[in-house]
């Protein structure tokens, strides 16, 4: 027992800084690998799609009628289609979706550094060394199902890091009139609601807090967001397509029911009232001692909000996330969305920032290391890449030398756009969210409907049931299958 006791205690009091390297070169290759396990994911094959588009034609978004059936587009503002498109003259075609992928394990990191320098600007008094270990055991252990539709290059992280920059770069805590770096943070603030719906809430906020704290700088700041943010509505608004998929599908959905809500949020509610027994422990079981801890920690947070517009805006963007995640859509991914936004707040709040470096290092090395070996974790990120990459060998042998009609998906358009001959792709998820959302249709319906109208070569979607129902029923076989896709070829008889 003495024994045990003894390598107990040298276990705990191995100076784990030593290992912070080796720490943070794991992590990156768990987001690298992760990230890449998220090569069908449609959040950015929607843009993926439009960039090949622009390439072809000229035109992010295509000239078609309401109502037809849609190729391949993203319901999110272009932003990362533009991106896509600047990197798509750089690089070979074949190679920019897994870049792309690569920039958002970049970004998310940025994110949190930019999180961090708001932490130390925010509250001087407090040391952030513990800061990294505590993000690892937070994004794995707390907010993981963000972070794989993060890693999937979901836009909403890159544009709060570049809206957050934006104020950075402004620096209105400075009595100085440093009007260059106002100028380039309000275009940076203001240029970033391309990548992202919810972020016109924050354009909005940061003139509400001008105009309420009366500062001559903020209400100078704002006039180039608001600016854009006429002008990209108006290009909406001449624009029906874009409009139809960006702002009507997402409109036109309604809301859970607070049942709802709460089974597919269980998971995150679970985590809380776990971390709150911890807490409870920590304070010997004092509800008391534990709130006036909180309470105590406040007014730091209080002076904040009153001085700078950093936790006001990252308190309306978490509100938009909860907001989005009641609307039917909506998913566990924009409740913890709400959570990442309010790190900062939570780090200073439960005084994280005390805890031991030491201690977090050792929590961080454990939760890392059981994800790496578990197969919900890095082994299935794995798997997924191998699909991925294997379904794209084989749609990339099919040929044809005539025009042909393929169907397609967002999350199966990573193959796709490796088929050499010359075809026309027309995307299942696009017209259920262009038409089908509004009309009140199902994904099912949607596609009885497509093949109704048209006649397809080639059928290549995301491997779903209900989806092969319709289809094994249909004069289609299938010519390939794996556990993310399959290919359907028309038959002849």
């Amino acid at each position: 027992m003495e024994l045990m006791k003894l390598i107990l205690k040298k276990f705990l009091d191995f100076d784990y800084n030593k290992t912070l390297p080796y720490l943070f070169l794991f992590y990156f290759l768990y987001l690298l690998i992760s990230s890449m396990g998220g090569l069908t994911r449609y959040e950015l094959l929607g843009h993926i799609g439009s960039a090949d588009r622009f390439f072809q034609t000229g035109q992010i978004y295509p000239l078609i009628e309401i109502n037809e059936i849609y190729p391949t587009i993203s319901e999110y503002f272009p932003g990362l289609t533009i991106l896509s498109i600047f990197f798509g003259y750089l690089l070979p075609s074949n190679f920019l979706v897994e870049f792309m992928h690569i920039i958002s394990v970049l970004v998310i990191l940025y994110f949190f550094f930019i999180q961090k320098k708001i932490i130390d600007k925010s509250f001087e008094k407090i040391k952030t060394n513990n800061y990294w270990p505590f993000i690892i055991i937070f994004t794995i252990l707390i907010v993981k199902n963000w972070l794989g539709i993060a890693l999937a290059f979901k836009a909403d992280t890159l544009a709060l890091s570049l809206g957050l920059t934006g104020i950075y770069l402004a620096n209105f805590q400075n009595k100085d009139n440093n009007y260059p770096f106002l100028f380039l943070g309000s275009l940076l603030f203001g240029f970033s609601l391309i990548f992202k719906q919810q972020y016109v809430s924050i354009i909005i906020a940061m003139l509400i807090f001008g105009l309420f704290k009366k500062n001559k700088k903020i209400l100078i700041f704002s006039i180039f967001p608001m600016i854009f943010l006429l002008f990209f509505s108006n290009y909406l608004l001449n624009n029906e397509i874009a409009y139809n998929i960006t702002i009507t599908s997402v409109l036109s959905s309604g809301f859970y029911s607070f049942k709802e809500w709460i089974l597919f949020n269980h998971p995150l509610i679970k985590i809380f009232i776990y971390l709150f027994c911890a807490f409870l422990i920590f304070s010997n079981f004092s509800l008391n001692f534990l709130f006036l801890r909180i309470k105590k920690n406040m007014g730091p947070i209080y002076k904040n909000l009153n001085s700078s517009p950093y936790f006001f805006i990252l308190i309306i963007f978490s509100l938009s996330a909860f907001a989005s995640s009641i609307k039917i859509g909506g998913n566990l991914v924009n409740t913890e969305l709400g959570v990442v936004c309010l790190l900062p707040i939570i780090y200073y709040l439960l005084s994280i920032h005390k805890i031991k470096k030491n201690h977090l290092i050792l929590v961080s090395w454990i939760v890392l290391f059981i994800n790496l070996i578990s197969n919900s974790g890095i082994q299935n990120s794995i798997m997924n890449f191998q699909n991925s990459i294997e379904m794209k060998k084989f749609v990339s042998k099919l040929e044809s030398k005539k025009q042909i009609n393929i169907l397609t998906d967002s999350t199966a358009y990573y193959s796709v756009r490796s088929f050499k001959g010359s075809g026309n792709f027309d995307n299942l998820r696009t017209t259920y969210l262009a038409n089908g959302i509004k009309n009140k249709k199902s994904a099912d319906i949607i596609l009885k409907e497509i093949l109704d109208k048209k006649n397809y070569e080639y059928i290549i979607l995301a491997n779903i049931d209900s989806i092969n129902k319709i289809l094994n029923v249909s004069k289609y076989s299938i010519i390939f299958e794996n556990e993310l896709g399959i290919v359907w070829k028309k038959s002849f008889e």
